[in-house]
């Protein structure tokens, strides 16, 4: 509770905008792991959490990971 009384204009900036999911977080969030950033985006921004996981996927696996395969209609009969 403190940090959002604490820095109110990075919360805001994170409610406010598109890319706000990528926003710094303010203390005492700065060190958190990025499970429990996902948590917090989540409570903050329910509707970025695909976005949100999509770039954890691909920071943590690759991106080959998060690209559809290629769509075949003749390999798919």
């Amino acid at each position: 509770m403190d940090s959002f009384t604490n820095f109110p204009e990075v919360w805001m900036e994170m409610l406010n905008t598109p890319e706000g999911y990528a926003i710094r977080l303010p203390e005492p969030f700065v060190i958190v792991t990025p499970i429990q950033r996902m948590c917090i985006l989540k409570a903050i921004r329910p509707g970025k959490i695909p976005k949100v996981i999509q770039d954890f996927v691909a920071q943590e696996l690759g991106e080959k990971y998060i690209q559809p395969p290629p769509f075949s209609l003749a390999h798919s009969f």
